[in-house]
């Protein structure tokens, strides 16, 4: 059990070192759009981001998850590596191919601002997770780390230079994305020398229906998935207007920080996750893993939620002030989206990928409806508030659905103060009271010590002899 636990640590600080400075430094530069883009402006590169989100999964199939669970357990299941790769890029071929079609399309319905700019982002989003997932399914880590590192390098070089210095606004943002996403693949395909696989005599039309009957249902669940994370910003684009998706933006940018954290830690527990499936120890493992991450999301959703007044405060432009109200419920959102991606995993896992639609659309369906009744009387606060619903009811049907092939059991005590963390939370930080603010802090960092103060002595002491080993 410690061996599997420590290999899931090990797994999650490579991809830790190779993607949290990366991560930080495209997190920083939000300040730099709150002063350099107005809400407008904002709210409409949010749009194509969000939009591009949406139709990547559609014209890419999904495959790129099917082609990182054939390469991961490829021993067990003797899958060729050169088969699964090639069948895998012949898809992304044909991909490539129907986004260009898609979009010939829609430029003959709609007038877009900067067409080619947006094309060729939308065609270097659907190569850049393909080959992510082919390093990954390969067990190159590091390479697939560091090239977070490469792709936010030139987003932040390209930013400053075609934003701040040639003041290019949403176009200067658009051509950085490319740049950036760009470079990453350049890198991973020269380095992870991704041709060499390339063999015209194995794509297979068998190999690839077997799996594109695992990624179909990917697809929709994704959507689904897509209908609860960002489908509200077109209803708040038709009921409030641009400026509102602006602000709604750039609040969900500072809970976004926890997703690119969590989705360091979900790459590492994804592995594991398929590779452990089978174990016969896995209840043990699985529940010691999710009570441990209830704790971590939970704690750190609660300390960014009561201080996100003060944060918007000191770090984003006066224009978007008002965007702290709408932070807390999405906050809690990224922690109950995290304990949901956990219980996503076993679908795959288990090659049951149907699950994992049926219990998206229902969330995603929840998450719209609520937005729908609402935004009208309560504003962006209904959008953070249907977000944060649709996720814990998201979880709430993975708990249960995924009972009859995977059991989890759940330290009761945990899940009561948890419970109450978070309802004390999302009261105290929607008030103006300083005074309580301060003090539900204290507590919930009381708490945690208390929890993990073993953790954090073996941490301290192992720190203090490094330090002497390193003076002698």
């Amino acid at each position: 059990m410690d061996e599997k636990v420590k290999s899931l640590l090990n797994n999650t600080l490579i991809y830790t070192l190779g993607n949290f400075g990366s991560k930080i430094l495209t997190f920083a530069l939000l300040p730099l759009y709150s002063f350099y883009l107005n809400k407008t402006e904002f709210g409409n590169y949010d749009l194509i981001i969000t939009t591009i989100t949406l139709a990547v999964p559609i014209v890419g199939f999904q495959f790129s998850d099917a082609i990182f669970r054939w390469l991961i357990n490829h021993e067990k299941e003797k899958n060729d590596k050169s088969a699964i790769i090639t069948n895998g890029l012949y898809i992304l071929i044909i991909s490539m191919v129907l986004s260009a079609i898609l979009f010939w399309i829609l430029s003959l319905i709609y007038k877009l601002q900067s067409p080619i700019l947006i094309y060729i982002l939308f065609l270097v989003s659907i190569i850049y997770p393909v080959l992510q997932q082919i390093i990954r399914g390969l067990g190159l880590n590091k390479l697939f780390a560091f090239s977070g590192i490469v792709y936010s390098f030139f987003l932040v070089l390209n930013t400053i230079i075609f934003v701040i210095i040639l003041n290019y606004k949403l176009e200067g943002l658009l051509v950085s994305s490319i740049i950036a996403n760009f470079m990453a693949i350049l890198w991973l395909a020269l380095k992870g020398k991704i041709i060499t696989y390339w063999d015209n005599s194995k794509i297979s039309l068998k190999e690839i229906k077997l799996m594109m009957n695992y990624s179909w249902p990917l697809i929709p669940n994704t959507i689904s998935w897509w209908l609860v994370n960002s489908a509200n910003k077109y209803i708040i684009l038709f009921y409030l207007g641009t400026e509102f998706n602006g602000t709604f933006g750039l609040a969900n940018r500072f809970p976004a920080l926890l997703v690119m954290i969590n989705s360091i830690f979900m790459l590492a527990w994804q592995e594991s996750a398929i590779t452990n499936y089978d174990d016969e120890n896995r209840k043990i493992y699985f529940s010691k893993i999710i009570d441990g991450l209830m704790w971590v999301q939970i704690i750190a959703s609660s300390l960014f939620a009561i201080s996100s007044e003060w944060i918007v405060k000191y770090f984003i432009a006066k224009e978007f002030y008002e965007s702290w109200e709408i932070m807390p419920f999405l906050f809690f959102g990224v922690a109950f989206s995290t304990f949901a991606g956990f219980y996503g995993t076993f679908y795959l896992s288990s090659k049951k990928t149907k699950g994992a639609l049926y219990s998206s659309l229902i969330g995603g369906l929840i998450n719209v409806i609520i937005c729908y009744l609402l935004i009208n009387k309560y504003g962006l606060q209904s959008v953070s508030f249907a977000t944060f619903i649709g996720y814990l009811f998201l979880f709430i049907i993975r708990v249960f659905h995924t009972k009859r092939f995977i059991e989890i059991k759940y330290d009761l005590k945990s899940v009561l103060i948890l419970s109450l963390i978070t309802i004390g939370s999302l009261i105290i930080s929607l008030t103006n009271n300083t005074i309580l603010k301060i003090l539900l802090l204290t507590l919930i960092t009381t708490i945690s010590y208390l929890k993990y103060k073993f953790i954090i002595k073996i941490l301290i002491n192992k720190l203090s002899l490094k330090l002497k080993k390193s003076k002698n």
